[in-house]
Formats: C-alpha cells, structure tokens, sequence
C-alpha cells in the first residue's frame, strides 16, 4: 500500500477545522480540497483524509465540486477505505462524481468487524483528469466515542423561525436566524436536510424544501446571521399564518422548541402613509420618521418618474425634499407598518416651525390623506 501511494504522489492532508463538535458518539469535519492533474487516467493524482473513527455506526461523505475536467463524465471518485493491519486495503464504499452536478455522497455502516481489522480508515480522492486540477470541499460524519467540545457539550447551529410578516403586496414573509453557536456548512445547501412549512388559518399551504430554496443566500451559514423566505400566498384580511422549519439528520439543530410561530397578519386595504415624528438630529439637521399604517404600495412606483416624495416646509416656506427611492432604497414604506427615516441636508439655525408632507405630489392611493403632514416647533440647541 506504501508503495502504491507513493507511486500516485499522494498529498496527506489533516483536519483543517472542526465546524461542529457532535454528540459523543458523533462527529462531523468539513475539509477543502485541492486536486493536481493525473499523471494518466490509469495514475490519478489522490489526496487522502484519515476518518478517526473508533465506534461502530455510519460513515457520511458528503461532497461539492467547485471546478473539474468538464471533458469527463466521471472525473473525481470518492472512496471510503479501510487499510487493514495486515493484508491489502480494501474499498469500503465508493461514488464517482458526475460531470454537471454539483457533487455526490458516500456512506458505509461500519461494524466491529471493521474496527478490529482496520489499521485506519481513510476517504480517498481521486482525479482523473491529466487536463485540469479539481477544487472543492467535504463534510464527513462518523462514529467516535467521547468527542466533545471544551466545553464540554455538543456545538450544534440553533436554527430558528424569529417573525411572520407581510411583505408587499400583502405577501407573508418568514425571517429565519442562526442563533449559533455552531454553523450551518455550505454542503447542507446540496441535501434535503430542512423544509420550512407554512399553513394558512390551521391548513398546511405549502412553504419550501431545501436549504437552497430556503435561504438561497446562504445567510444562515453564519451565527446571528437572518433569512428572509419570501412565501407567494397574499393576505385577504385577517389570517393566522404559521411558520415551522423541519430540520432532519444529518444537520443537527441544538434547539426545536424555537422552529414554530404564529401570527396573525392582517392586509389593510389600500395604503396610509403618515408622518409619525420629526426631530433633529445632534448637528440640528431635521429628521423625519415616516410608516406606512395602511396596505402595500407597489414597488414600481420607487422607480418610476413620477415617485411619491416627502416635502419639507421651513416657517411656512418651501424647503426642500427628496423621492422615496432616495430616502427609503429598501422599500420598507411598500409593506403595511413598515417605516423609513429621511434626514435633510439643512439645518435649523435657532427655533423655527417645521412641517413635513409625505406622498407631497399625491401620487399614491391612499386611505387616508389627513395624516400625510404634520407640523411642529424645533430649536437647535
């Protein structure tokens, strides 16, 4: 086995980092790797990763692909080998990666037969290509007995449902978080490890399955990190909407109490824009908090010509103002109790009355127009 390994030029590599100390008859690692050209097909260039494992129990690999030879079907394998104390090596389980997939998995039960035989077990890379290098990274699961963390416990991610909204046009909206302290590896995004479930007044809608449709930006990879699944059923009304993330093996979730919540979300009808305070700011530049106590506005309107604005009048004269797409680039007016904050470039010299309009050129539809302006006294100090 020496030989052959020296033949191939093989690059040992160790553990890079742990991303989540498991249970303690658990552990997951996550590897990246990169792959020289083959000598020839027939003398791939083979990377290996020793497997600590010492416990009967599954052995999970699970792979993504970032660049190969796209000039062969099968240009990488992945092998789980068991090197004996004496004898030859023996393939355990093997998968061969597929030109134009994203990446592949290999898993192997491993028994106390196994153990007594083995010298070590090893994932074995192969690249078969004498054109191109290969890049990409594994995550591998396996048995141990006694894996902790310093401290002690296990280091899962805290994968949590945080707030049910509405979005525009009155469209439900679910924010996600990674409450940590552990963090969700990018080789979840390939499996079908999370569904997210939204029902509707007690009856199960739909929602999404996957990771990738989830949090297709990957933001729960990180602690404290927030999602924001953007669901196509509206609100007609009042409704009671429930959201409930499902997590399966083998991503693991520290806490399952927090994946549910309900709310009861209510689309007003036709917007309301408000004026809800105006104050300074420390250098005495006026600063005005607009919401939106009504239903959604369309999202076409921040882009076109003719975009609702806020106006500021100083001492019954005009002032100044500016769009909504100027002041309010998220959008956050669009949705029913969302809010945006527009400061001026002037300043107020002394005490003088400050009035603020919202929707100034009566572009929107609104509910109610009473309250699009308000008026009070400000002294910079």
């Amino acid at each position: 086995m020496k030989k052959k390994m020296a033949r191939f030029g093989i690059v040992i590599i160790a553990l890079m980092f742990a991303l989540s100390a498991s249970p303690a008859d658990a552990k997951r690692e996550q590897h990246e790797f990169q792959l020289g050209r083959a000598k020839s097909f027939a003398r791939p260039f083979t990377l290996i990763i020793p497997i600590p494992v010492n416990k009967e129990g599954r052995i999970g690999v699970y792979a993504k692909v970032h660049s190969s030879d796209k000039s062969l079907k099968h240009p990488l394998r992945f092998s789980i080998v068991l090197v004996p104390k004496k004898g030859k090596s023996k393939t355990l389980a093997s998968s061969s990666y597929k030109r134009g997939k994203e990446g592949t998995q290999v898993r192997y039960e491993i028994d106390s037969v196994d153990l007594r035989l083995a010298k070590e077990i090893l994932l074995i890379i192969y690249n078969y290509s004498e054109k191109r290098r290969a890049t990409g990274e594994v995550l591998i699961s396996y048995p141990v007995q006694g894996e902790e963390s310093r401290a002690g416990k296990p280091i899962y991610p805290d994968l949590v449902v945080n707030e049910i909204r509405l979005g525009p046009d009155c469209s439900v909206e679910v924010l996600l978080a990674n409450n940590g302290p552990g963090r969700v590896v990018p080789v979840f995004w390939d499996k079908k490890v999370a569904s997210l479930k939204v029902y509707v007044n007690g009856r199960l809608w739909g929602g999404a399955e996957g990771l990738a449709a989830i949090d297709p930006n990957k933001n729960l990879r990180k602690v404290r990190e927030n999602a924001i699944y953007r669901s196509r059923h509206r609100v007609k009304g009042t409704e009671t909407i429930k959201a409930e993330l499902v997590v399966r093996k083998p991503l693991m979730d520290s806490d399952e109490g927090n994946n549910v919540k309900t709310a009861k979300l209510t689309c007003a009808g036709p917007p309301d824009l408000a004026i809800k305070s105006i104050t300074l700011t420390r250098d005495c530049r006026v600063r005005v908090r607009v919401i939106n106590q009504g239903g959604p506005i369309p999202r076409a309107l921040w882009n076109s010509k003719n975009a609702p604005a806020i106006y500021i009048y100083r001492n019954g004269k005009p002032w100044g103002g500016q769009t909504v797409a100027r002041f309010d680039g998220r959008m956050n007016l669009s949705r029913q109790n969302g809010t945006a904050t527009y400061i001026s470039t002037f300043k107020v010299k002394g005490g003088e009355k400050i009035r603020a309009v919202i929707d100034s050129n009566e572009v929107v539809e609104e509910k109610s127009e009473v309250n699009n302006a308000l008026e009070t006294p400000l002294t910079c100090r």
